[in-house]
């Protein structure tokens, strides 16, 4: 690989097969074009003006107390009050033996609230401002500015939560014999008799939260999208006299790498929760394999395919043009730093949610190099 080039990244030979794969199906991505702007949100100029300045850290820190409240002092308080949260009774697991979510809910579901309030904010912060860079780099796009884009947004997250939720609350109200007798009957249940399960009054709670949760979650990836086409639309630039320096690319750039390591975050903190999710008692669920397709390949991949995208289009624009120039990674070197410790991290703990025994796999890697 050339160190001095975009293909010092692996995934960067993918990218330029997937490019060439996709080159007859142009027709097709022009609808899928359509599609990605239909569940991705614009960001009205207004929106921007009276919400998109600068927070400082201290916003965060609010963020985060206040889903820590949310997830874990208001469960446990409708706990107690229920007569759920500590008891003797053999059959039901008490919140304060469910270990597994009080984890989750003091530590992995505030962490990823509040990186997905972040990019929220980033979105809705520069937005605009890498629509109007995209437009002067290659052709203007009308219809990325249209106002449906955002209501569609909300539909489909809200679509997606209502399925995915239902589905999941479907499964742990339904288990099968041999999980109702390891799951027994958890702290938001009731006993229906006959073997069947409702919801109490905390389970009522819990729907809405899981569902309030997952919106977040949803939203904020929709806003990374979003910023992540405008990148890549900059990226489709067709001549050598549109495109900039790294060096300035790197600048205006700023606030979308930024943002990608929000994402990256936020796939991390998801990948602590699948790997806490799939050993309780709870992971017998249909939904979590499909959590871990969709991060597995969100995570990996999806997340670097705008950066490396333009970087790879605007290289080989250089390269052509016969002048001379000087590659630079888009990211900050801190950003890029701390972006390959959360990859190390994510790919570490998507491997362990796969059944994969990282403890063997890095002996074999031992051996191997100790030959």
């Amino acid at each position: 690989m050339i160190k001095d080039s975009p293909y010092s990244d692996w995934r960067i030979f993918l990218l330029k097969g997937l490019l060439v794969i996709g080159k007859p199906l142009s027709p097709f991505s022009r609808a899928f074009k359509r599609i990605i702007l239909s569940i991705t949100p614009n960001i009205p100029n207004e929106l921007t003006k009276t919400i998109g300045s600068p927070i400082n850290k201290n916003f965060y820190i609010l963020v985060y107390l206040i889903a820590l409240f949310f997830c874990l002092i208001v469960t446990a308080a409708l706990c107690v009050i229920e007569g759920t949260f500590i008891g003797e009774r053999t059959e039901i697991r008490y919140f304060i033996q469910d270990g597994w979510n009080i984890f989750l809910y003091s530590f992995a579901c505030p962490i990823y609230v509040t990186l997905g309030i972040a990019i929220i904010n980033k979105s809705i912060s520069h937005w605009g401002d890498l629509a109007d860079y995209a437009d002067e780099k290659s052709s203007p796009d009308e219809s990325n500015r249209r106002k449906y884009r955002f209501p569609l947004v909300l539909f489909f997250a809200l679509l997606i939560c209502t399925g995915f939720i239902t589905n999941y609350m479907f499964d742990v109200l339904h288990p099968s014999d041999i999980v109702a007798k390891q799951a027994r009957i958890y702290w938001f249940m009731a006993d229906a008799g006959n073997g069947v399960r409702a919801l109490n009054r905390v389970g009522y709670y819990y729907v809405v939260l899981n569902f309030t949760l997952l919106f977040v979650t949803l939203l904020s990836a929709s806003c990374f999208i979003s910023l992540a086409t405008e990148v890549i639309r900059a990226g489709n630039a067709g001549s050598i006299d549109k495109i900039d320096t790294f060096t300035v690319l790197q600048s205006r750039l700023e606030a979308f790498t930024k943002t990608y390591l929000l994402t990256k975050g936020i796939a991390a903190a998801y990948a602590l929760n699948i790997i806490v999710w799939a050993i309780s008692p709870l992971g017998n669920t249909s939904n979590l394999l499909a959590s871990q397709i969709a991060l597995s390949i969100v995570g990996v991949f999806f997340v670097a395919i705008p950066r490396q995208y333009i970087e790879l289009k605007w290289y080989e624009l250089w390269e052509s043009s016969g002048n001379d120039f000087d590659y630079g990674d888009t990211r900050h070197w801190k950003i890029k730093a701390t972006a390959s410790a959360l990859d190390a991290f994510f790919i570490s703990a998507m491997l362990s949610t796969w059944g994969f025994d990282l403890l063997s796999i890095s002996k074999w890697v031992s051996d191997v190099f100790a030959m």
